[in-house]
Order: C-alpha cells, then sequence, then structure tokens
C-alpha cells in the first residue's frame, strides 16, 4: 500500500484574481482587434499553464506557440503590475523547457521582489524540474522558513520532489534536512508529515520515515490512518515487536477496525503466539465484511498459523478455501504447496500448484519451493 503524485499550476497563483487575468489578457487581445472574452469564460481558460491559458484566449487561428509568445510578450508591455506578467512570462519559458530564458527572467523577478512567497515557489519549481539541484535545495530551505509561504504550495513542491527520481537518486542525502525542516515547520499537519515519511523512505532513510509517523501518532493518537500507516511502516521493515506493541493499542483503541486485527496477528504469529493469532484473525474476518481482498489475506495467514501450531488438518482445509476465493493467488499456492511437501504428502499436487504460481508470478523465493519439491 504505496502512494506518490503532484500537479503544479501557477496560472492564476500570482495574479491575484480570475478579474485580473480576465483584465490583462483582455487588454492585449483588444490591442491587437481580436475578440475578449467574459470574466466567466477565463474559469475555464485557466488551469494548465500560461501558454496554454494565452493559446485558449487566442482565436483558433492565431493560437499557435509564436502567436501565445508574443501575447505575453505584450501583457508585460500593457500590464501595470510588472511582477504578475513577468512570473508569467517566466513560466512559458520554463513549459517551452528553455531554461537559460526562464532563469534570466527568475532572476529579475528576485530582484523586483526577493520575499514574495508565490514567487519563490514557482522559482523553487522551476530548478528542480530543470535539474538544476544544488539551487534547487539552498531556496528550498528559504521557502520553508518564509512564514508567509502557503502550504499547500510547499505540499506540491514535496509531492513533485516525491516524483523527481532523478533527484532522489542524486541527492537522497541533502534532502533530509530540508524535509526536516517541512515536519519542523508543520508538525501537526498530517499530510506533511506522511509526504516527508515518503521523501524519507524513498531516500533510504527508514528510521527517519519510520519515526515521522511514530513522532505524529503519539502527539495525536485519534488520528487512525496515520496509525495504519505506522503499522505498515513497521511491517514492511519486519519490525516486529513494534508492530506487535503498537498493533495492540490500536486493535483496541480502533476496535471496529479489521487491519490492526489483521497485523497484531501476523506480529503474534512471527512471535509465536499463535492463539492470539488465531483470536485477532477471527475478529478480523467477523469485521472484514465483503471485503474481499482483506478476508483472503486473513484466510491465507490463518491456514500457515494453523500448519505453525501444528494442525496440518486446519491448515490444508483453510488453505482450500482460501484457493477457492482466490484461486490465481501466487504467495497462498506458493505456501500450500511448500507445506505439503514439508509434510512429504500429496506431492504432485504440491508440484503442479508451485508451477501454476510460477506462471502467476516467478521470484528468488517460489522458486526455492520449486526446487524444494522436487527433490
Amino acid at each position: 500500500m504505496k502512494y506518490r503524485a503532484a500537479v503544479f499550476d501557477l496560472d492564476g497563483t500570482l495574479i491575484d484574481s480570475i478579474e485580473d487575468i480576465a483584465d490583462s489578457m483582455n487588454a492585449v487581445l483588444l490591442s491587437n482587434g481580436l475578440p475578449v472574452h467574459e470574466v466567466d469564460v477565463y474559469r475555464s481558460l485557466v488551469g494548465d499553464g500560461s501558454l496554454m491559458l494565452a493559446k485558449r484566449a487566442l482565436p483558433e487561428n492565431a493560437a499557435d506557440e509564436e502567436k501565445a509568445e508574443e501575447t505575453i510578450m505584450r501583457l508585460i508591455g500593457s500590464s501595470k503590475d510588472k511582477l504578475k506578467s513577468y512570473n508569467i512570462l517566466a513560466e512559458f519559458y520554463k513549459f517551452e523547457k528553455r531554461d537559460s530564458e526562464a532563469l534570466a527572467i527568475y532572476e529579475k523577478l528576485y530582484e523586483m521582489d526577493p520575499n514574495n512567497p508565490y514567487l519563490q515557489l514557482s522559482y523553487v519549481d522551476f530548478l528542480r524540474s530543470s535539474g538544476q539541484y544544488d539551487e534547487f535545495l539552498l531556496k528550498l530551505n528559504e521557502v520553508i522558513l518564509n512564514d508567509s509561504v502557503d502550504v499547500n504550495g510547499l505540499l506540491n513542491v514535496f509531492a513533485s520532489v516525491l516524483n523527481d527520481n532523478m533527484l532522489i537518486e542524486k541527492k537522497g542525502n541533502e534532502l533530509e534536512l530540508p524535509t526536516l525542516l517541512f515536519i519542523g515547520a508543520y508538525p501537526d499537519r498530517p499530510e506533511v508529515v506522511l509526504l516527508a515519511s515518503q521523501i524519507f523512505e524513498a531516500c533510504g532513510k527508514y528510521e527517519r520515515s519510520v519515526s515521522a509517523l511514530k513522532d505524529y501518532c503519539q502527539k495525536h493518537p485519534e488520528n487512525y490512518p496515520m496509525w495504519e500507516r505506522l503499522l505498515f511502516a513497521y511491517s514492511s521493515r519486519s519490525m516486529t515487536d513494534e508492530l506487535y506493541t503498537s498493533a495492540k493499542y490500536v486493535a483496541t483503541k480502533f476496535n471496529l477496525s479489521p487491519i490492526p486485527k489483521l497485523l497484531l496477528a501476523f506480529a503474534s504469529n512471527e512471535r509465536g503466539e499463535y492463539d492470539l493469532a488465531i483470536s485477532e484473525l477471527d475478529k478480523a474476518y467477523t469485521l472484514a465484511g465483503n471485503n474481499r481482498e482483506l478476508i483472503i489475506e486473513i484466510t491465507s495467514l490463518l491456514a500457515g498459523v494453523y500448519y505453525k501450531q501444528g494442525d496440518t488438518e486446519k491448515a490444508f482445509r483453510t488453505f482450500d478455501k482460501g484457493l477457492e476465493l482466490s484461486p490465481d493467488n501466487a504467495p497462498m499456492l506458493n505456501n500450500y504447496a511448500y507445506y505439503l511437501s514439508e509434510e512429504g504428502i500429496r506431492l504432485k499436487e504440491a508440484r503442479n500448484m508451485i508451477e501454476a504460481c510460477l506462471k502467476i508470478e516467478s521470484n528468488s523465493t517460489y522458486l526455492d519451493t520449486y526446487a524444494w519439491i522436487l527433490y
């Protein structure tokens, strides 16, 4: 269960309102003898950057890139607010991948108003998207420390970071500081903590990732979704004792939620507490309702618990029930085949199962099972 994505859109961000956009663009259209638009029409034109705004405002026979750039240049010439208009031009150059021209405009804008929060957000996004990572990291720290910067704009920037594989590969270590600053600036915003945790994980900072979630959950114990994320983080990092302790707490506090009970059962099984695992799985099954995917997970784990407990008859009967629900479930086919081979029974059936499993998915674990059965 992993999550990732972002959109950054500046037409209408630096320009204060839809009325300002309409007035500025209509002035340019009118000066060129072109038809203008009502304010409400502009509400449908914005949303994909300044280039698309200019192209959509122009008549169809004039809506090419050259005309769009000319329109933006005229907008700058006629606008009373040069800061807003130059930002549109910078966005245009950024969209066109004309990085040196965009950089020159951004530097000019910074001279005009270095503390403008919207300009800072636009500039750092440009630095990242153009691969100027060292400059991006320096400016990003400045932006985070600017109290007037909107948190939603920062969320967009950090979401873009999460989706920039090259940045994470090259500058994963250096991303730790701005990510910590981001959490420090907004420690009570769950979306900030969650995004920061994902960035830490993507950069290989697993302890930081888990710690961010843990600290938030301790301060905000009523936030179930964040607890669930923490439990999955413990599970994915094989932190069995931490998972056991936290899942016990969450399964009691949020006693109508099946997932904490499933994860508590998983940790209990790893610790050899089979009776507790079975009890929690029974509760989880009841709470799962019509959630077929969850029922399959519960059934598969329950079969494994029965086998570890030494009740092979119940284990194999439960595996049969699970495969009736999901006959192409690779993990269940693998585990069932392996346990059959361990018992030295129904080996032909076990071989058929693992061969079916390998057709669905092949990995080293499944290949080991196949080798063991053949042996």
